[in-house]
């Protein structure tokens, strides 16, 4: 995977019109320091929302450059599996910002103590998320090309773009 500095413009994937302005947030590398922190149970919680909900889909499966390891890819929360490095999220915040990040970001949360800059984390918690109304404003996605992911919540099963 690329890697890309926090808060730095979005421009890889699937950039379209509506990523516009979009912030990276956890573009990882191998050799790339970060910063580390436990994250709080809330934010992983409430991460695992976004990570639900596939942008820019991808053929291919990313393995987490910092572990190596294929079970990064497969997580469970509360008996939930999820199938993490093919994909990308959106966060918005209340603010109006946009932040475009791998999946993988909660393997790196979770596993890494991978701590996301303040602002990212603020908007997980505060922003719209999924299965919300306001996340699909009028039953529709926000994001054209996205698609509930491999377990989409029954609440947004069937809606469409």
């Amino acid at each position: 995977m690329t890697h890309f500095k926090d808060l730095t413009i979005y421009t890889y994937g699937a950039a379209t019109s509506s990523d516009v302005g979009a912030r990276n947030i956890g573009w990882l590398a191998a050799d790339i320091e970060f910063q580390i922190a436990v994250a709080d149970p809330a934010f992983v919680e409430r991460l695992w929302r976004f990570c639900r909900i596939s942008i820019g889909q991808t053929r291919g499966l990313h393995e987490c450059e910092l572990c190596r390891s294929s079970e990064a890819n497969s997580v469970c929360l509360k008996g939930e599996k999820l199938l993490l490095g093919s994909a990308e999220i959106r966060v918005l915040s209340r603010k109006g910002e946009t932040y475009a990040a791998p999946n993988l970001v909660y393997h790196y949360v979770t596993a890494h103590n991978y701590s996301p800059p303040a602002e990212f984390v603020e908007a997980v918690l505060s922003g719209p998320s999924p299965p919300d109304e306001e996340y699909f404003p009028g039953g529709h996605f926000i994001f054209p090309h996205a698609w509930p992911g491999q377990n989409p919540p029954l609440e947004v099963a069937g809606r469409g773009g």
